[in-house]
């Protein structure tokens, strides 16, 4: 770690705290990224970027990295979840990229993390500190101290805390706050096979509607594989909210609930 004081210090090396040291390095302003991990790298599944969201990793420079492992779905196809039966499509692809002046895209969640840390590992003015777990936060007149687990010591005129939903930064700033169960579950699942799936599903945006849930589905890896999510209402299990869940359980799930999607899935598997 530098011994020169960065301008801003950021807890997480998340989407949001790569970004945001991005962002201050547009303004001239030099960041340190406090990461927990040894490993900065993202879990997870897919993620849907609107316009305003592309638009930001495109002043950032993100974009280019995360071209070739984008998707541009063509449109949203919303489907009855038990028919299967054609509700509405929705418009994306050129259309929204020519309303919007942005593009509109679909991708792995580690695939953005490499692109933002790809841009970030470019700007001299950005510092990742991986290993170093906040553990306390201390204010005075001169700026913000962070102590990390292991003694370490990062000082600020400015702390940024972007280190997920149990912040380490908001509970010593403003006390603990812990997240309160919405009342609807999320599984999610990457499907790798995806030679037996109709062109529909691979170049555009699914939804499949049912009494209290919905299923989601959309082209990442530039159309090599699709992000599955099955979003349930139902009482708390609880369970921590990034549970593994077994890929089989993932698709009867959503054989319950669309048939028909079911039977799509099963064909690719």
């Amino acid at each position: 770690m530098s011994s020169e004081r960065p301008d801003v210090l950021i807890a997480g090396a998340g989407i949001g705290g790569l970004c945001c040291g991005l962002a201050l390095a547009r303004s001239g302003r030099s960041s340190r990224i406090l990461e927990r991990s040894v490993d900065v790298a993202e879990a997870g599944a897919g993620i849907q970027i609107g316009p305003n969201g592309m638009r930001i990793l495109q002043k950032l420079g993100v974009a280019t990295h995360l071209s070739g492992f984008a998707a541009a779905p063509r449109g949203i196809h919303i489907r009855d979840g038990i028919t299967g039966s054609t509700l509405n499509w929705l418009p994306l692809g050129d259309w929204i990229e020519q309303r919007h002046g942005a593009p509109y895209w679909t991708a792995h969640r580690a695939d953005l993390q490499a692109a933002l840390l790809a841009a970030v590992r470019r700007v001299s003015e950005i510092e990742i500190v991986p290993g170093f777990e906040v553990g306390a936060v201390f204010t005075s007149d001169s700026g913000v101290a962070v102590t990390a687990i292991d003694r370490r010591t990062a000082e600020a005129p400015v702390l940024i805390g972007s280190d997920g939903v149990r912040s380490t930064v908001r509970a010593a700033m403003f006390g603990e706050a812990l997240p309160l169960y919405s009342g609807k579950t999320a599984a999610r699942a990457v499907i790798t096979a995806v030679g037996g799936l109709p062109d529909d599903m691979l170049e555009n945006v699914g939804v499949w509607l049912a009494p209290g849930a919905h299923v989601v589905h959309y082209p990442v890896r530039g159309g090599d594989e699709l992000a599955v999510v099955v979003v349930v209402q139902e009482p708390s299990t609880g369970e921590c909210w990034n549970t593994s869940v077994d890929a089989t359980a993932v698709y009867e799930r959503v054989a319950m609930l669309a048939p028909e999607l079911g039977k799509l899935l099963r064909r690719a598997d």
